[in-house]
């Protein structure tokens, strides 16, 4: 975890939302949206 101090506040939030595959979710979401960016962009 390049943006987190070793044992402090941010490390503990990462991990708990690994734990919970939140960061799975997040990636899911953006993905979908990227895909609508490209497909809004191809209709002009």
């Amino acid at each position: 975890m390049k943006v987190a101090s070793k044992k402090g506040t941010t490390e503990a939030g990462l991990k708990s939302f690994e734990s919970n595959s939140i960061n799975k979710i997040f990636e899911q979401g953006l993905n979908d949206a990227i895909k609508r960016s490209k497909e809004i962009s191809n209709e002009y």
